[in-house]
């Protein structure tokens, strides 16, 4: 075939004679994988409107997720507001206080009465009875966290139990549960 003839010749005629390369396709063919047709395969079959219903609902799902997100990120930031105000206050009220010559005559007599009541406290806490007392106290103190900690989780399985966040402790005395959340900013470590 010469140069002209080859411009002569359709597309479809032309053929392109390139080199084959080693472990190159040249020639494939589809091979089914097993399943003989859509029939014989189990396909569950999904109407347009139960599509949609599905839709909807994860939308839906979506828009109540993003607006409790917003709803959170806003009353954050309220309470940031306030406490920034707050602040604000109490260093006036507190500047007002260091400021006044009166009041601070009279917190130097205070700081002094406190300095004699401190050492007679100090004294008091050396005896036996008071060493002995503190001991308890701390004791006891831990004994209770730890009786709240229990208290807490029994409270909770009950509400999940019984359906309901209200019990009665004593005879005549109604409870209701109460479970609270808070924020607590991530560190670095606790993201891990």
């Amino acid at each position: 075939m010469d140069d002209t003839t080859k411009q002569n010749d359709t597309v479809e005629d032309q053929v392109i004679e390139e080199p084959v390369l080693d472990g190159e396709v040249v020639d494939a063919e589809i091979v089914e994988d097993g399943i003989d047709s859509v029939e014989d395969s189990e396909v569950e079959l999904v109407s347009p409107q139960e599509i949609q219903e599905q839709a909807k609902e994860q939308l839906n799902e979506a828009s109540e997720l993003l607006d409790l997100e917003q709803t959170i990120k806003t009353y954050y930031q309220g309470v940031q507001s306030k406490r920034e105000e707050m602040k604000q206050y109490k260093e006036m009220i507190s500047d007002t206080f260091a400021n006044d010559k009166a009041l601070g005559e009279a917190e130097e007599k205070m700081k002094t009465l406190k300095m004699e009541s401190n050492k007679i406290k100090e004294q008091l806490a050396g005896t036996s009875a008071v060493i002995e007392a503190k001991q308890k106290l701390k004791e006891l103190t831990a004994e209770v966290r730890d009786l709240d900690k229990a208290l807490s989780k029994f409270l909770l399985q009950y509400r999940d139990v019984a359906q309901t966040n209200q019990i009665m402790v004593r005879e005549g005395e109604m409870y209701q549960i109460v479970q609270s959340a808070k924020l607590v900013k991530q560190t670095a470590a606790s993201r891990d």
